[in-house]
């Protein structure tokens, strides 16, 4: 099963981006190769991340499917050799003949072959293993070979005979594969660059034979730069030309691809994964390892975040001690210790998060971060900066982000660079953006998820200071008691009295919702009887335009648990419509009759039995 959040590579069931058509269209290619076209040498390349190792992996599934010799050998995994080329002739060797040959003698000879420097001509494949001897005695009047003995020449042609008899032996396996061919990937050169070219040349030396077919695994612009760093000019474009006769370039994925796998990996909604697609279209593009550190990123912070919540919420739980002192000041003893009621918040961490952020914003600092890394510490902690991307985000280019560009000197990276910069302006155009009726609500809701990823990560973000609190608007003042509660423990109830005095309730009833349980649990019971009280008229609205039946029945719960009078005059001006929207509700769950002054569970049982047809509809109304 292909994991969601390790980067390791995945297999034919597993492929979620859409590389076997691909894949089937390289291997007709391998399949159309006559004797005579081998040894022949493919490079698949891709840039980091862009799946090569998976590609290579469905590849070599379908090969053995259709029942070919295939090898896999991961470069990587031996980094730390002097000698790549070793640990890979002995992978050849135990996956082609298990025990049908004398593998510890082949491999000593391999080893000790490579530290002959009279071969160094015929490791270029110039003359035969009986001409070595040749150019032995020809260079014994020259050092390094003029104190070697007839006897040493010897022990060198006998290991060179032995080599080519193992040749002969992969030539006859291959001969006998399905479609005379053996088929050898190796992955990951582009991570150990400093041994690709001792690699090649030992992989020309040792399985330059008929019937093999390589699959090279690589970032051409590695392989590229080890190449020319070693050859110059015509000779570096003959040996490009020896080693790789054909290249497949992985293609970036589509953008239904990435929806899938966004689907896959996150199990988000449609218009989520939507948005979040071009996001990632317009930051870090089709890269599937970076998209899968994106979304890993942004789930961490959530999960970790929400823990913190925990916490913060279970806080509340806890009984708080009380010590009851008779009129006569006498403190009774067998009543210390004794605990008032519990007040709890009556949401899960995971519905707070989901109440008071959007993880598709979220998701979008984390494109940032993976994109533009200078940019967005920039951001973290420099307040222009945060007011430059809102600017960016409403279509406006300001000066200090020109002059950003401006850091570098040379026309060709200036002209990158200022792309770059259009680039950002429209990825952070794009929905989701940060949510205000101006610019400094929106700067305010910017710097609230900075704060969040602060809480959550502490080497990342900014702890928020708010002048005057009790200006922001309701979504954005909820996440202040929030983060007051969590960084402080309580949320000063001056500035809860000054907000509630502000007036400025058109919200939704879940905002309505959380801005009363925090209150509550606070125990700040008399701001609540004021709240009510002030804004029965605007909760009374929200109750009857509202289509959610459970933020309905959370928000008469709370204020029940405070006020039981306030909540039956709520009740009594919204039954009516209340009473409809039970009926047109197919979520049973969303009613709890004991948070309601005036629907029993008999009424409940009546509509969940009744199947709502004609008379009996209006018999419940």
């Amino acid at each position: 099963m292909v994991s969601k959040f390790s980067d390791v590579a995945v297999g034919l069931s597993e492929d979620k981006l859409g590389f076997r058509d691909y894949a089937d269209g390289v291997i007709a290619i391998l399949e159309s190769l006559s004797k005579e076209d081998t040894p022949f040498t493919i490079g698949i390349f891709g840039s980091w991340g862009s799946g090569k190792t998976s590609f290579m992996q469905i590849m070599q599934e379908l090969l053995r499917g259709r029942a070919y010799e295939t090898i896999f050998f991961k470069s990587w995994e031996y980094g730390n050799e002097e000698k790549l080329w070793i640990p890979f002739m002995i992978k050849v060797v135990d996956e082609l003949f298990k025990d049908e040959i004398d593998k510890k003698e082949l491999i000593r000879n391999i080893f000790l072959f490579s530290t002959d420097l009279v071969l160094q001509t015929y490791s270029q494949g110039r003359i035969s293993p009986s001409g070595v001897l040749s150019v032995f005695r020809g260079s014994r009047k020259n050092s390094p070979f003029k104190y070697w003995s007839d006897e040493d020449a010897n022990i060198v042609i006998e290991r060179v005979t032995k080599i080519e008899k193992f040749k002969n032996k992969i030539k006859e396996k291959a001969g006998n594969s399905p479609g005379g061919k053996i088929i050898i990937f190796i992955d990951d050169l582009d991570r150990i660059p400093e041994k690709i070219v001792d690699f090649l040349n030992s992989l020309k030396t040792f399985l330059d034979i008929s019937g093999c077919i390589f699959i090279l695994g690589c970032d051409y612009e590695i392989l590229d730069s080890a190449l020319k760093q070693k050859y110059k000019g015509k000779i570096y474009e003959d040996y490009f030309d020896k080693i790789v006769q054909t290249e497949f370039y992985i293609p970036k994925i589509s953008e239904q691809a990435i929806k899938n796998y966004l689907q896959f990996l996150t199990g988000w909604d449609a218009k989520e994964i939507e948005e979040c697609t071009q996001l990632v279209i317009h930051s870090i593009g089709g890269n599937p390892r970076k998209i899968k550190r994106v979304v890993n990123a942004t789930l961490l912070i959530k999960s970790v975040f929400e823990k913190r919540l925990a916490t913060f919420l279970e806080a509340f739980e806890r009984p708080k001690p009380r010590i009851p002192i008779w009129p006569n000041g006498e403190v009774k003893e067998e009543l210390k210790g004794a605990m008032t009621l519990k007040r709890k918040i009556s949401m899960t961490p995971a519905e707070v998060f989901d109440h008071l952020f959007e993880k598709k914003v979220l998701f979008k600092l984390m494109c940032m971060r993976e994109q533009w890394p200078a940019y967005y510490e920039d951001i973290l902690s420099d307040e222009e900066k945060q007011k430059d991307s809102i600017s960016l985000q409403e279509g406006y280019i300001p000066i200090a982000i020109r002059e950003y560009t401006e850091l570098l000197s040379t026309a060709k990276e200036q002209k990158e660079l200022e792309e770059n910069v259009k680039k950002l302006s429209g990825f952070l155009k794009d929905p989701p953006g940060f949510q205000g009726a101006d610019r400094f609500q929106k700067v305010m809701s910017l710097k609230t998820y900075l704060t969040l990823l602060k809480i959550s990560s502490p080497e990342a973000g900014i702890s928020l200071e708010y002048g005057e609190p009790e200006k922001l608007p309701i979504y954005l003042f909820n996440r202040y008691m929030l983060f007051e509660s969590i960084n402080k423990g309580k949320v000063d109830e001056t500035i809860i009295k000054k907000k509630i005095k502000q007036r400025d309730w058109e919200s939704d009833l879940k905002s309505y919702f959380f801005f009363i349980e925090v209150i509550r649990a606070f125990r700040y019971d008399n701001l609540l009887r004021y709240l009510f009280r002030k804004n029965l008229s605007q909760i009374t609205r929200e109750i009857r335009s509202s289509t959610d039946l459970r933020a309905i029945r959370r928000l008469l719960g709370s204020v029940r648990k405070v006020d039981e009078g306030t909540t039956r005059r709520i009740f009594n001006r919204t039954k009516k419509t209340y009473a409809k929207k039970i009926i047109a509700s197919t979520d049973l769950f969303a009613i709890r009759p004991y948070d309601l002054p005036c629907i029993t569970p008999i009424d409940i049982r009546h509509k969940k039995h009744s199947g709502l047809r004609g008379g009996e509809k209006n018999e419940r109304k």
